[in-house]
């Protein structure tokens, strides 16, 4: 192991116990923004577990893979943080439109399959989606954005350059990406290890580790947690780390509303 995959492992077991620490706060009368950052704070929570998991076991690019999910959590919670009670309803009431559509969907492969269920509940479906559909002009994506002008409006779109077109290319078997992968002789196995080298480990856990603890900072700094001097200090350790090793260096452009100098 190299000296920097060990500083970037004890980074993320000092941002897992913070985050352990998170999880035990109650929140009381939760507004939209507050389910919205408990939702996007678990799932990350599980996300960054599974990164640092996959890493320690000398897995790189299953864990760049994850990286590609939590950075995409972490874009649009930044881009709810803009406008968190508008965008944080919009967020939220799409749950209503996906489940109009998944509704189309069985009545149309498999319609035996709601001769169960409670037919009000199935015309409630309906008249939600009616009633909500004029908010949602591109039906398929809440919020009506790509992932990259979402990148770009939160100020995030060199690391996006860099970052997400590793991380695709890995999710979705781009040749670039797994090559490693390809015979390049004959008289081999079928099976290839794919040489999962500790640079691509080292690469997938920092750039984990930028997206949880820009996610965290935007938790702790609606709710207050206190947790400011903890998170900057990480922040500035993985920086050094950043400068001096990584490959895929993640750069923040401009500063994000309500984080604690989120990505570093």
């Amino acid at each position: 192991m190299t000296q920097t995959l060990n500083d970037a492992q004890g980074i993320a077991d000092r941002l897992e116990s913070l985050a352990e620490r998170t999880a035990g706060v109650m929140i009381q009368d939760a507004s939209a923004y507050d389910r919205v950052l408990q939702l996007f704070f678990s799932r990350g929570r599980r996300t960054f577990k599974g990164i640092t998991t996959l890493a320690g076991d000398g897995l790189g690019e299953p864990a760049m893979i994850l990286v590609r999910s939590l950075y995409e959590d972490t874009l649009n919670l930044l881009y709810i943080g803009t406008n968190p009670d508008e965008l944080a309803e919009l967020y939220l009431d799409y749950a209503h439109i996906r489940n109009f559509k998944y509704l189309k969907f069985i009545q149309e492969v498999d319609p035996e399959a709601l001769a169960g269920e409670d037919q009000a509940t199935l015309a409630e479906v309906e008249e939600r989606f009616k009633i909500l559909k004029e908010r949602y002009p591109k039906i398929n994506n809440w919020s009506g954005l790509t992932i990259t002008d979402t990148a770009r409006k939160v100020h995030m779109s060199q690391p996006h350059k860099t970052l997400y077109k590793i991380a695709c290319d890995m999710t979705h078997g781009n040749v670039a990406g797994v090559y490693h992968f390809l015979l390049v002789n004959d008289n081999r196995p079928i099976g290839v290890e794919g040489e999962d080298d500790g640079e691509l480990i080292t690469t997938a856990l920092i750039l984990g580790l930028e997206c949880f603890r820009t996610l965290m900072s935007e938790v702790n700094g609606h709710f207050e947690l206190g947790q400011d001097e903890e998170l900057l200090g990480l922040g500035d350790e993985l920086g050094r780390i950043i400068r001096t090793e990584a490959p895929a260096p993640v750069v923040q452009s401009a500063p994000t509303a309500g984080g604690v100098y989120p990505l570093h």
